[in-house]
């Protein structure tokens, strides 16, 4: 959060630094709170996730991921957050079902938040939730999706609610690095929100 407000405000920090804060973000997530993927519903991974130290490498790969995918579907109004939106109330249902109120409560209390913040940025942009929003929703989402992967739930239905920064993060990955012959660290105006917003 500290990294994204700096570069909100000074456009100065390089994606490397804001990269490496994702991680320590998620190093910090594993540590305080001992989380960790054990299962991706696939037998064969899933034997190497028992392993403590694979598990929370790729634990931190995931956040990371998440809060990339976030900040990247940043680029045109009310998308992350509409977004963050629909994730939130999923998740919040289905940790409210699974007997964990705490977790639900405080996504409620965020959905509300999240609301407050879309009714001045969409469709007019009056506020803008930057790079330190994107990363904190990024961070919480990506935490909570942690969160329901040691519940009794598939971890595909995890993976249908946070498909779509997903996607686009992957997509962008793989057409600056193969397509574009370009830095994946360098922005560009291709992602599908700009696309369809051009149409």
């Amino acid at each position: 959060f500290l990294l994204g407000i700096i570069e909100d405000f000074t456009q100065s920090i390089s994606p490397k630094l804001r990269i490496l804060g994702s991680i320590l973000s998620a190093v910090i997530f594993i540590l305080v709170f001992e989380k960790s993927i054990l299962s991706v519903g696939i037998e064969k991974i899933d034997q190497v996730l028992i392993q403590y130290h694979f598990s929370y490498i790729f634990t931190l790969l995931c956040i990371t991921y998440i809060i990339q995918g976030f900040n990247i579907i940043d680029g045109l109004n009310g998308l992350s957050l509409i977004t963050a939106i629909l994730a939130l109330i999923f998740m919040s249902i289905l940790l409210y079902e699974l007997g964990d109120f705490v977790n639900s409560k405080f996504s409620v209390y965020l959905i509300f938040i999240l609301l407050g913040v879309l009714f001045f940025n969409f469709p007019l942009g009056k506020i803008f939730i930057g790079d330190s929003g994107a990363y904190i929703i990024g961070l919480y989402i990506s935490s909570l999706a942690i969160i329901l992967s040691g519940c009794d739930i598939s971890p595909f239905v995890i993976a249908q609610i946070l498909i779509y920064p997903s996607y686009e993060l992957f997509r962008s990955f793989l057409r600056r690095f193969m397509i574009d012959k370009k830095s994946v660290l360098q922005p560009d105006r291709k992602h599908l929100h700009s696309i369809l917003h051009i149409y």
